[in-house]
């Protein structure tokens, strides 16, 4: 008997507090088989007799403090994911704040009565973001070819060569000088009239971007709330042929999970999207000094 006496007061124990959390048990998942499995246990201590050894009752009460622990543990896992659902909401919140106060800065630096071509730098392999530039100006009205290609020579020295964008094009003039030792590619706003790219290729050598000169490197953010896209296509400057849609989509995803997007859209409109795929070098070509040039242009609506 003087064995058994723990194990009854245990087992009351339990039973009050089993009947007053049976709903937050519940919630936190198996409580009703923890209860249940505290009752058998308790139903196994009562039915205990006089001539069972006591090795029988502590084994009994083993039983009860075992039960009570699982109910405990399973009890506590809700909690857990209570925390981790308000810490990801709490960085989903600063997340959403730095981009807010990027696309500012950003729109800031980018405004103009005109159109601005925003060119972003990505890393061919990594896409990572290397850099970028606002190219801005006052609407040109129907600039011809010819005059694009004057102001793509006089910038790059890459005004000659084949078009690849076509005759008449909404988002930017694209010239192609094949590389027989040495050529390069230019791009120039069809809305603005200057030049927003500039880039030498060499034949198993490594060209470089001649235009434009400087590079801001602020960042541009990453993870934002996604905008609307815009329609995009592009070229590859090695091959003076369009650039597959898989690789434009790819580069032009990057961007678009950036704050830029957010900031154009808070003075102007996104007009479209040109990306340019820059080799460098050409023969073999090497992903390792090949670069995506991503040009988003945005602008008052006339």
């Amino acid at each position: 008997m003087r064995c058994l006496i723990p194990a009854v007061l245990l087992i009351s124990l339990l039973a009050l507090g089993c009947g007053s959390t049976d709903a937050s048990l519940e919630s936190s998942g198996g409580g009703a088989d923890a209860s249940d499995a505290v009752m058998d246990a308790a139903d196994a201590g009562d039915t205990l007799e006089a001539g069972q050894t006591t090795e029988t009752n502590e084994a009994a009460d083993d039983a009860i403090i075992d039960v009570a622990s699982e109910v405990s543990i399973e009890g506590g896992s809700g909690g857990d994911a209570d925390a981790d659902a308000t810490s990801d909401d709490a960085e989903a919140g600063d997340d959403a704040l730095d981009c807010n106060a990027l696309s500012a800065e950003i729109a800031a630096q980018t405004q103009v009565i005109g159109s601005t071509s925003v060119v972003v730098r990505l890393d061919y392999t990594s896409l990572k973001v290397l850099g970028q530039v606002a190219v801005k100006g006052g609407y040109a009205g129907g600039m011809k070819e010819q005059v694009a290609r004057d102001v793509a020579q006089k910038d790059t020295g890459y005004g000659g060569g084949t078009l690849l964008s076509g005759p008449d094009p909404e988002d930017e003039w694209v010239f192609f000088t094949s590389a027989g030792d040495f050529g390069g590619s230019a791009a120039v706003s069809a809305r603005t009239g200057l030049t927003v790219f500039g880039g030498s290729t060499v034949w198993a050598g490594k060209g470089d971007i001649n235009y434009p000169k400087d590079w801001n490197l602020i960042d541009l953010g990453s993870g934002c709330p996604p905008r609307e896209r815009r329609p995009a296509r592009g070229f590859d400057l090695g091959q003076g042929q369009p650039l597959a849609q898989a690789k434009v989509d790819a580069a032009v995803d990057v961007v678009w999970q950036t704050a830029l997007p957010a900031a154009l859209m808070q003075w102007g409109y996104v007009f479209d999207v040109l990306v340019l795929l820059y080799p460098r070098s050409v023969g073999a070509f090497d992903p390792t000094t090949a670069e995506y040039v991503v040009i988003v242009n945005a602008g008052w609506l006339e």
